[in-house]
């Protein structure tokens, strides 16, 4: 009785998550313009806000305020896709985006690293899940979980990388993160050039 009982309880934490995370409603008409003007789209909550420098967009949500919480995702890519992008290339290709895009730099710990294959529609996607920090010099030490995604969209010659990661001291995370998880799960990319 306890795996069914554990999926129902699972379930219904999930569902309230997805919930509480879009009570300010979902933004459509950003999802529709990223489509239109960028070649990609997510659907996020009205709460994050939405910035973009060069080819970087970046959607956080730092509500109630950012020394307590932040939740932030980040969507770039390149063209031509690579030939080839292993794990060590995507974490110096995360390194950049961050010391030249974030407030902050992170340093992402594998010690507890996962990975995975992940199908989204007609995408087949990689998944690296860690920890990052602050670099151990920095005076203002922070860290959290993160979900790196890898996706190649040959239709576009694109290769999308997309970073999710949260800020929550003294907070259950598991929350906050299934929040992240489902709006990754709504990335999509023109299936046409």
């Amino acid at each position: 009785l306890m795996a069914p009982l554990h999926e129902l309880l699972d379930g219904q934490y999930r569902q309230w998550s997805r919930t509480q995370m879009y009570q300010s409603g979902p933004d459509s008409l950003l999802a529709d313009t990223l489509w239109n003007e960028a070649g990609f789209t997510m659907l996020l909550p009205k709460v994050y806000q939405h910035r973009t420098v060069d080819s970087v967009h970046i959607f956080r949500n730092d509500n109630p305020t950012p020394t307590e919480l932040i939740r932030q995702i980040a969507v770039t890519w390149r063209s031509p896709i690579p030939e080839e992008l292993d794990q060590e290339k995507l974490l110096a290709w995360r390194t950049e985006l961050t010391e030249g895009y974030y407030i902050y730099d992170h340093v992402v710990d594998l010690d507890l690293a996962q990975t995975r294959r992940l199908q989204l529609g007609d995408l087949i996607l990689e998944e690296l899940r860690a920890v990052w920090s602050n670099p151990p010099d920095d005076l203002f030490p922070a860290g959290g979980p993160m979900i790196l995604w890898s996706v190649p969209c040959p239709a576009q010659d694109r290769h999308y990388m997309i970073d999710a990661w949260l800020y929550a001291p003294g907070r259950d995370k598991y929350q906050y993160v299934l929040q992240l998880e489902t709006i990754l799960n709504t990335f999509r990319c023109r299936s046409e050039a």
